[in-house]
């Protein structure tokens, strides 16, 4: 379930019980699968925003080759959650970038829209200044953030936990800046939903909205995040 572009992957990596005496994260292997395999299905899923980048996979007796295992026998676990750790430690390098465009981007959005009460644009409102100057300071410390992810890729070194923080700091950071875009568009973010509709504007901003909903969701929830962050970072017991 929710396997990303599985209907355009030629392999998918499955971690699949290989011994069934063991423990909880114990006794699994991680496979690397052949998608035209004889049993494989795929259904996508349409998301909110009408796309389908996510979708089911369905296994059906699919008989997978040796050669297939990564690693060793029942170590995939291991190897999941350092593929999970490269993907927050260093995918975000360039979503940061994107963000910091999007602020700016913001900002015209709001010189463009007139308040119909005062007749000022929508960025002489302090409220909104106020919110987007936070955005602002969020873009900064995530790209502090990112190049410590990226000087320590560079020196050779492991992806850590502290890379949860990055990820959870981006997608709550991402949402509130979609939030303040509707706000900016008011009715327009209703009608942008149409993604062939004549306000092409409204539409690219409103498709963004839609997706953020999915980011503090993807690659391990928030919850997920701030969990790592206590128990590998501060220590801090389980339960």
């Amino acid at each position: 379930m929710w396997t990303s572009f599985a209907h355009i992957a030629d392999y998918c990596f499955v971690l699949a019980r290989t011994d069934a005496t063991a423990q909880r994260h114990k006794g699994i292997s991680f496979l690397l699968v052949d998608m035209k395999l004889p049993g494989v299905r795929v259904e996508p899923i349409r998301q909110i925003t009408g796309e389908s980048d996510f979708n089911e996979v369905f296994f059906e007796d699919v008989k997978v080759p040796l050669d297939a295992l990564v690693g060793e026998e029942n170590g995939g676990w291991r190897l999941a959650m350092a593929a999970a750790s490269f993907e927050r430690g260093t995918y975000f390098i360039p979503r940061q970038v994107r963000f910091t465009q999007e602020i700016e981007a913001l900002k015209q959005l709001a010189a463009s829209v007139i308040d119909e009460d005062t007749g000022a644009s929508k960025l002489s409102d302090p409220h909104l200044r106020r919110d987007i100057a936070r955005l602002a300071v969020d873009s900064h410390v995530l790209k502090l953030k990112t190049f410590r992810a990226l000087t320590n890729a560079l020196r050779g070194g492991p992806p850590g936990p502290e890379g949860s923080a990055t990820k959870l700091h981006w997608s709550e950071s991402h949402q509130k800046l979609m939030v303040l875009a509707s706000e900016v568009l008011g009715e327009r973010a209703l009608a942008g939903a149409e993604p062939n509709g004549a306000d092409r504007e409204a539409a690219g901003w409103t498709r963004d909205y839609l997706w953020t909903r999915a980011e503090t969701i993807l690659a391990g929830t928030s919850e997920v995040q701030r969990n790592i962050l206590a128990e590998q970072m501060l220590k801090l017991p389980k339960g």
